[in-house]
């Protein structure tokens, strides 16, 4: 084809292109099929590559801030769960004052003590705050990286490396001489 293309003959060319790049067919192929330079297959091809990967980053963003929107919400959930539960976080209440000897005040030279009662709810609602923190926290990026000791299959025995192996041939053999 000769000359340049106008945009809506570019932008059908791309869709007719990606259609059949995706369908696995070759550059090569995709030439002959709809009668356009290889050049011209090649390009479009990056600038629909570009816009896939730009749409994949936009798309996995856009996911995130759901996600992240929900575990908001679960986390409000809980909070209000606690409170209603009972919880208030540590706040104690003096509920009465007791002397030795048993009488309301204490008296010259005896001894009193005050029992305090906290109230305490659903720790199990704390355990979903906490389950909200850290899925966030995993979802962003900001945890720390952990080190995985690579295992065999079995999960059980270090994981080999070639040279583990090699080693281990070579031992096996100088005891056989």
């Amino acid at each position: 084809m000769a000359g340049k293309r106008s945009k809506s003959q570019r932008e059908r060319d791309r869709k007719n292109i990606s259609e059949l790049y995706l369908q696995g067919f070759t550059q090569m192929q995709i030439k002959s099929r709809l009668k356009i330079s290889q050049s011209t297959v090649s390009r479009d091809l990056r600038v629909m590559q570009r816009y896939w990967q730009m749409s994949a980053i936009a798309n996995m963003d856009q996911r995130k801030r759901i996600e992240l929107a929900k575990i908001d919400n679960l986390e409000r959930e809980y909070w209000q769960s606690w409170l209603t539960s009972g919880g208030s976080a540590g706040v104690t209440k003096t509920v009465e004052t007791i002397t030795s000897d048993g009488s309301e005040k204490a008296k010259e030279g005896g001894k009193s003590s005050t029992k305090i009662w906290e109230e305490t709810g659903d720790v199990r609602y704390l355990s979903g705050v906490q389950w909200c923190i850290n899925k966030r926290c995993e979802i962003l990026g900001i945890n720390a990286p952990r080190k995985i000791a690579p295992t065999d299959p079995t999960g059980k025995k270090p994981y080999q490396t070639t040279d583990d192996i090699i080693n281990e041939l070579i031992h096996i053999f100088k005891n056989r001489e």
